[in-house]
């Protein structure tokens, strides 16, 4: 007599994927202090990692509707990231002051891609 064993789920292999993920703001409001733009990994357990961040110091100011920028309103960021089944990308902006991404350009210059590369 033959007996049926259960099958062993603890050695079933996920399926992973490669996604290189870029996102980029751009500002075009007087802002001074600390502009961030930061990517975030959740996986399917709800933990939540920062996985890709440019952080520095913006100072820009309009005067007589001349803008000079010390610092470039431009913040990127491009990382390669695994990720399984059901996991979520997210994008978050920083400023320590009102940011404003739209401007006169409608946002163009504002924008996130995913794809997968594996």
């Amino acid at each position: 007599m033959n007996s049926i064993q259960p099958q062993d789920t603890s050695q079933q292999k996920v399926k992973v994927f490669i996604y290189r993920v870029t996102a980029q703001i751009k500002t075009s409001t007087l802002s001074v202090g600390t502009l961030a733009l930061r990517v975030y990994q959740t996986s399917n357990s709800n933990v939540t990692t920062l996985i890709a961040e440019e952080n520095y110091a913006n100072i820009s100011v309009s005067v007589l509707g001349i803008g000079v920028n010390v610092s470039p309103p431009t913040r990127s960021v491009t990382t390669l990231v695994q990720m399984a089944a059901g996991e979520r990308i997210s994008f978050g902006a920083y400023s320590a002051v009102a940011l404003n991404l739209l401007g006169s350009n409608g946002g163009v210059n504002s924008f996130c891609t995913i794809e997968q590369v594996r």
